[in-house]
């Protein structure tokens, strides 16, 4: 048999005849039942990541160059292959990796057993002048599980792959896929389909798309970051020689709202072959995804229709080599969604840990002068984690705030929070800056989250002695204590004192009664609080000199006081 490129030089000057057919092994026609994988156990996990290659000339070794975390285990492991040969498989498949014999079923078993994924598909049909117009080219596709193989490690990995004397077709290629997990993490929701199913522009109706993949996945009241990696082949090489990327689009659909990611594939990995690992956003409530590859003309190339006409009852169609519009084949798909957070215990609000007597408590590894861009994305260019913690307003301010809250919350080992420091971090990163997306459900996650029963009221270590004596009533009703200092400039603290946990607020008023600044809003456990007014309003404007009213709301207490601003 003439390999691919051998007829390559041929195709250049004349037509690609592209052969249609029906039967048992056609083409793939939008009726193919592709799911999950056959016979295996998706291992648990917190990720999921794919590799690949093309394998087609030059010749030789290829390397599949894949990074796994360096603190993750790796849990499975698949290698996929595609690759064109003759039905009859006359041409041998196999090849190795890192010296591994990685070796194909053969093409006729398609028992659950065999390590062939899908039904072979027939692809196309080169035709010289004087060549055998009965060599039927058919397109296969593999999935082998080299866990066990020890193939793959945490850290950075190169795969050699050697032997590759079957392969030489511009389409075929080889992929990994790697379910690893990470300690720190809590497990991923993971699923993995796979099948071979080709989508080609010149087919008609359905064969321009791919078989919709449908993931579906346990609801979430919060807005979470799926991955999404998926195999394809045939996308671009040397047939198209050189020119534009021929028309592709990946369609991912969420709650009947569809993205379309436009011509990503590309080579980007190697000969006629891309794997892809998106992010994707899974809005609150979302139990399902879709996903489908098309094929299109979208005016990315000029299609060009030089010959039609039969050959032994079976229907023939010509175009130009540089101009041949998009083909490629769905190999297999996963996703991997973070599940939501588990409900929070008991945390700490961020008047809490701007508090100086609190700094006792803060997290190891943070300080109050910690750089807040040395943590996170720099939404807060120059200020430190407690600056960040003290400043007012809405919005992003009011994100900041219980952002750096759960960070100390999420590292202390005396408040029983249930995200993680990296899980905080990663969340602020992904919504940072705000066009990516809105920073309210962040925000009010976070606030439900650390406006709990925190554990730390009795164990701070005692205030500053400039505080005035008797400030821990120990009384058996709520107490608004009076600020400290008065008059102020340019803060003071207003403390209060509670027998029983309550909901409480804190708010300042102007001498008109219109509301300047809410310092404090939520549950409170039993004890002595306090909490800082930097004389700033609920905007970050700092405000005039003058008498101020502050007032305590406790249950079905309250109490108001005065206080002054001097400039």
């Amino acid at each position: 048999m003439k390999t691919f490129l051998n007829l390559l030089s041929w195709t250049i000057m004349a037509p690609v005849i592209v052969l249609l057919m029906s039967g048992s092994t056609a083409l793939a026609d939008g009726t193919e039942t592709l799911g999950p994988l056959k016979g295996v156990t998706i291992a648990s996990g917190t990720g999921i990541i794919v590799a690949g290659v093309g394998l087609a000339e030059p010749a030789g070794e290829k390397i599949i160059v894949i990074e796994i975390p360096g603190d993750a285990t790796v849990r499975q492991a698949f290698v996929y292959w595609e690759g064109q040969t003759p039905f009859d498989g006359s041409v041998d498949v196999d090849f190795k990796i890192n010296g591994t014999d990685i070796n194909a079923a053969d093409p006729g078993d398609d028992s659950d057993g065999g390590n062939r994924i899908g039904k072979p598909i027939f692809f196309y049909a080169f035709i010289p002048p004087g060549e055998d117009e009965s060599q039927d080219i058919y397109a296969l596709a593999y999935r082998y599980d080299i866990t066990s193989l020890n193939l793959v490690v945490p850290g950075p990995n190169s795969l050699r792959i050697t032997e590759l004397d079957g392969f030489g077709h511009v389409t075929d290629g080889a992929g990994v896929l790697v379910i690893y997990e990470v300690p720190s993490d809590a497990a991923s929701e993971i699923d993995v389909r796979d099948g071979i199913d080709l989508a080609f522009i010149n087919f008609d109706g359905l064969r321009q798309v791919t078989v919709p993949q449908t993931f579906t996945f346990s609801a979430a009241d919060i807005l979470r970051k799926a991955t999404l990696s998926m195999f394809f082949s045939s996308v671009q090489g040397p047939v198209s020689m050189g020119g534009t990327p021929r028309a592709t689009s990946i369609e991912v659909t969420i709650n009947d709202i569809t993205t379309i990611y436009s011509n990503i594939l590309g080579s980007s990995d190697g000969p006629e072959w891309d794997s892809k690992n998106l992010e994707i956003d899974i809005p609150a409530g979302a139990t399902s995804l879709t996903v489908q590859a098309f094929s299109r003309d979208d005016g990315a190339s000029t299609q060009v229709s030089i010959q039609s006409h039969r050959l032994d009852g079976l229907r023939y169609h010509g175009l130009m080599s540089d101009d041949l519009p998009a083909s490629l084949f769905w190999l297999a798909g996963g996703l991997s969604i973070p599940p939501e957070p588990p409900s929070g215990d008991e945390g700490c609000t961020p008047g809490y840990w701007k508090q100086e007597h609190h700094y006792g408590n803060w997290a190891d590894g943070y300080t109050p002068e910690t750089p807040f861009s040395d943590v996170f994305e720099d939404a807060f260019p120059g200020m430190t984690l407690v600056e960040v913690l003290r400043q007012g307003g809405g919005g992003l301010k009011a994100l900041g705030r219980h952002l750096v809250a759960g960070l100390l919350n999420a590292g202390s080992g005396n408040v029983g929070y249930e995200m993680t420091e990296s899980y905080v971090i990663e969340r602020f990163n992904e919504v940072y800056p705000g066009s990516k997306h809105d920073y309210n459900p962040l925000k009010d996650m976070l606030e439900s989250y650390n406006e709990r029963h925190c554990p730390l009221g009795r164990a701070e270590r005692d205030m500053p002695s400039a505080w005035p004596v008797g400030l821990k009533t120990g009384g058996t009703e709520a107490a608004l204590l009076q600020n400290f200092p008065n008059p102020f400039n340019p803060e003071t603290r207003v403390a209060f004192d509670l027998p029983e946990p309550s909901f409480v607020s804190v708010k300042i008023y102007n001498t008109l009664g219109e509301e300047v600044r809410t310092l404090a809003e939520g549950q409170f456990h039993a004890g002595v609080h306090s909490v800082v007014w930097d004389a700033e309003d609920n905007n970050g404007n700092p405000v005039p000199s003058g008498t101020y009213i502050y007032r305590l709301n406790a249950g079905s207490l309250t109490q108001v006081k005065k206080m002054s601003l001097l400039r």
